[in-house]
């Protein structure tokens, strides 16, 4: 058993590190006598924020695989020369360690932070390479920034060194 006091038998992640920083200190208890279940009852809003997170990511795993796959299963089929376009942020690498995909080398998809981002299916076979196109390349080459999705896909081809 464990709770925010200590463990026993219980599986220690940084989630549990985080929980016990909820116990008061000794000095805390001496100085206010019912702090220990104000600090209970943080712990436990805490913890259902953590709770309600990790539901929120198994439910898109579970829920939202099929329309995640249709939306990669269109982009493979409209790509062209190994590059796919994704047009709504989805989490394709878990897609694309499936077999039936070994024609895919490049995808292109929306940055976190503006512009479009291009990545390498596997860096030692496609590296993305400096251009005027591109804003960032990553040094190890495994992908780049590009300010609009044009600039983003004449990347894509001077890095397979195909005509842009």
């Amino acid at each position: 058993q464990g709770d925010n006091t200590g463990y026993k038998n219980v599986f220690k992640s940084y989630e549990n590190d985080l929980i016990i920083r909820f116990n008061p200190s000794w000095m805390e208890k001496k100085e206010k006598l019912d702090i220990s279940n104000k600090q209970f009852f943080k712990a436990v809003e805490f913890a259902k924020m953590l709770f309600e997170n990790w539901m929120r990511v198994l439910y898109e795993q579970i829920e939202l695989s099929d329309l995640e796959q249709s939306i990669w299963e269109r982009a493979v089929q409209n790509g062209k020369d190994g590059i796919v376009v994704l047009e709504e942020k989805i989490p394709w690498q878990i897609f694309i360690k499936k077999k039936g995909y070994e024609d895919v080398k490049l995808i292109i998809d929306k940055s976190d932070r503006g512009g479009y981002s291009i990545t390498s299916k596997d860096k030692d076979l496609y590296q993305i390479k400096d251009s005027k196109y591109l804003t960032f390349v990553h040094p190890s080459k495994f992908m780049g920034v590009a300010e609009t999705l044009d600039k983003a896909i004449i990347g894509a081809k001077y890095s397979l060194n195909l005509a842009c």
